[in-house]
């Protein structure tokens, strides 16, 4: 069994949440402790898609860690591009590419379900295309970014033009509606 501990955070944004206090996670191979006072949106994700994926669920241990392992290469990067000595650099714990297979592996570790997982490691992937910190090594993925988002394209995007729809209704509702009720 894998140790991990609770987490016991305050809201520090719209959508950001504050650690009260360290986060503790053992797996199989590694022991990840994430500091109290870290700031996490748990899972980053779109509005569009969160009917299929919420911001926390089963793996929001494993989101915690990602925030996190990401944030320490983002540090790296800047360092790196402010220039200076390179003995002064302090490593990442992980590259980027490793940092989302971490990911995916403590979302297995927690028993995510197969297919959120890999949809989730998609979107973290497809993620890192916009971040220069989290870029490098993308080109050894594709070819399985596109196999997922080609599985998952026929499950979410019809759902997701529904959800859209059905939001824009509501939106034109309230404003007619709503006009009348003021």
């Amino acid at each position: 069994m894998f140790k991990k501990s609770r987490i016991k955070f305050s809201i520090a944004g719209e959508r950001d949440f504050k650690l009260e206090e360290d986060v503790v996670y053992t797996g199989k191979t590694d022991t990840f402790t994430v500091p109290a006072g870290f700031v996490t949106d748990f899972a980053s994700v779109p509005p569009a898609i969160s009917w299929l994926i919420p911001s926390y669920g089963k793996y929001t241990l494993a989101a915690v860690v990602h925030d996190w392992l990401c944030v320490d290469l983002r540090r790296y990067y800047d360092q790196r591009k402010a220039g200076g000595d390179w003995f002064n650099y302090t490593a990442p714990y992980a590259n980027a590419r490793d940092t989302d297979a971490i990911f995916r592996r403590i979302m297995r570790e927690l028993d995510v379900p197969f297919l959120r997982r890999w949809i989730m490691w998609t979107g973290v992937r497809w993620g890192a295309a916009n971040n220069p910190a989290r870029r490098a090594g993308l080109e050894k993925d594709l070819p399985l970014m596109l196999l997922w988002s080609m599985l998952s394209a026929p499950l979410v995007v019809p759902a997701t033009i529904i959800v859209w729809i059905g939001l824009f209704i509501d939106r034109v509702f309230e404003n007619i509606v709503g006009g009348y009720l003021r």
